[in-house]
């Protein structure tokens, strides 16, 4: 491992194949390392080989390291937990954190590379100062993805960097036609990566006595539903209910689910707790700051109303936000774009 100056994460995808070859145009020695994560990946996969050649083609060392087991552990069997509890869990803020970021970072550091820089193809930015460092919102609002980075803890922080964080999709896309990288033409994944066919109930498994009722506002059954994991705050499509206007999912309280009008899910105030606080000197009551509760979007202007211990309160200006839901992320921001940093909804 000696001469090395950096790991660069390589799914097989056109982000993490440009990184690794902007980081080799820019003098690096990088490490690619791809990761086992979900139970189907293996060292047999499309994504590996396509990182494999990647490698190959760049002239970079490349290795591949299992950490299934860590995933099972941190992100799946939380993600069951979550919904059986009638919230939505965040995996990709949770795999990040546990796993890909986490997980990695101490993996190099037992195998004799402690404290090397990791390099990622997420849209998104590291400022540095005397101060430290700092995560920031990409450049390109569409891709940007601090809002999965958020729960990543300081000290992640300070080893991370982002080449694509001032590039667009676009960019980088023209980049890896013009070195034609076996990536160039590979789709953009969506879907959590261990849900096959976008259908995350399999994963969940079956669900005994899960069936329940679905109630408006007035405590009225406009219908019956199979399972209250299959539903999610701010649902619209496949509630099973007709009704004159349209139903959203307001609330789920086992094995009740709320449905109300959409004007009904918009809130001000929103509640978080078990926060992850990157720069905590800007967590204040009164702070005027930025906030998202969703990862799509960009953030909506705030006022921090109460902080106690690990938990917090924000007012959204405005007709506030659309649907907070339970079990996802609420992330600050400065006016910046720079993270203070996040905490689960209520």
């Amino acid at each position: 491992m000696d001469h090395l100056t950096c790991a660069v994460l390589m799914s097989g995808g056109v982000d993490s194949s440009v990184t690794a070859m902007i980081l080799k145009g820019e003098g690096h020695r990088p490490l690619g390392v791809t990761l086992l994560m979900s139970p189907s990946s293996s060292e047999c996969s499309r994504s590996v080989q396509l990182a494999r050649r990647t490698a190959e083609i760049l002239g970079i060392r490349h290795t591949v390291l299992d950490l299934r087991d860590l995933f099972r552990r941190h992100v799946m069997d939380k993600f069951r937990t979550e919904y059986m509890a009638g919230r939505t869990p965040n995996p990709c803020s949770d795999c990040n954190r546990n796993v890909k970021l986490g997980g990695l970072a101490e993996r190099l550091d037992r195998m004799g590379l402690d404290g090397i820089p990791m390099a990622t193809g997420h849209y998104a930015r590291i400022l540095k100062d005397p101060a430290g460092a700092h995560l920031a919102m990409g450049l390109d609002h569409r891709r940007d993805q601090s809002y999965f980075l958020a729960e990543v803890p300081k000290g992640i922080i300070r080893r991370l960097m982002f080449p694509l964080g001032g590039m667009t999709k676009e960019q980088v896309r023209l980049l890896a036609e013009e070195a034609r990288l076996p990536a160039r033409r590979e789709a953009d994944s969506m879907d959590s990566c261990f849900v096959e066919d976008g259908d995350y109930r399999e994963v969940i498994g079956p669900v005994i006595d899960s069936q329940g009722p679905i109630v408006d506002l007035r405590g009225n059954v406009l219908g019956i539903h199979q399972g209250f994991h299959r539903f999610t705050v701010g649902q619209r499509k496949g509630l099973g209910v007709s009704s004159t206007e349209a139903l959203y999912v307001k609330r789920i309280d086992p094995p009740t689910v709320v449905v109300a009008p959409r004007d009904r899910l918009m809130e001000r105030h929103v509640t978080a707790s078990g926060g992850n606080w990157l720069e905590e000197g800007d967590l204040r009551c009164g702070a005027q700051l930025l906030g998202k509760t969703r990862s799509q979007g960009r953030p909506s202007p705030c006022t921090v109303e109460e902080v106690e211990g690990d938990r917090i309160r924000v007012l959204f200006h405005g007709e506030g936000v659309f649907a907070p839901c339970p079990g996802q992320r609420l992330v600050l921001y400065r006016p910046d774009g720079v993270v203070v940093g996040c905490a689960t909804m209520d």
